[in-house]
């Protein structure tokens, strides 16, 4: 694993670590993690958490580029549809923690951004279950299907529980994953170039 997916990939345990503890927390005492009444220094360092993350994992998906389409048109566009809504996200979120709190004209690309991300990379993920290498990411990907589905079941018990944050750690998780294992594909397919043909290494 390279840096970038280093990095990628620890933004996203950050990410998924705030939002798991978001669900947690509500489910607990009813409160969020982070709301209106959070000092300003919190709210901005998890604004600065996941504007790191949208960035590093939209960063990770351009860079796997075709090696993560792996021959399907349909994935390019899925993949370039979650980018377009990491990148977005990465700036309301940026935003938001220079301005203490995202303008009110942000909501709504913020929102749709947020839906497109769950909706694209959901799909994404199902389409990667087969393809070699890809498995693990792909089913992390896919898992938000069932883990909202859940999240339903449990609201109808017991509403507090009903939070977005256990499908969003998998997500995350698995774009993170999704990148990484690209990367080391790319690597290894170098070195056994290298192997057949010491004198094209660098």
């Amino acid at each position: 694993m390279d840096a970038l997916g280093r990095a990628a990939l620890t933004a996203a345990v950050c990410a998924s670590a705030v939002a798991v503890g978001d669900a947690v927390v509500l489910g607990l005492t009813g409160d969020n993690l982070v709301d209106d009444d959070s000092v300003r220094w919190w709210s901005g360092v998890v604004d600065v958490v996941h504007a790191a993350a949208y960035a590093l994992l939209a960063a990770g998906l351009v860079r796997a580029g075709a090696a993560a389409d792996a021959g399907s048109r349909a994935r390019r566009v899925l993949r370039r549809v979650v980018t377009a809504a990491l990148v977005v996200l990465a700036v309301c979120f940026a935003v938001g923690a220079v301005a203490g709190g995202a303008p009110a004209l942000l909501e709504v690309p913020g929102g749709t951004a947020f839906l497109l991300l769950f909706l694209a990379g959901a799909v994404l993920g199902v389409t990667l279950l087969r393809v070699p290498g890809a498995g693990t990411a792909g089913a992390l990907m896919a898992a938000p299907v069932l883990l909202l589905g859940l999240a339903v079941a449990a609201g109808a018990l017991a509403p507090r529980w009903a939070h977005p944050g256990y499908a969003e750690a998998a997500l995350y998780v698995g774009l993170a994953l999704l990148g990484a294992r690209r990367a080391d594909a790319v690597v290894a397919g170098r070195g056994a170039a290298t192997l057949r043909n010491p004198a094209a290494a660098p």
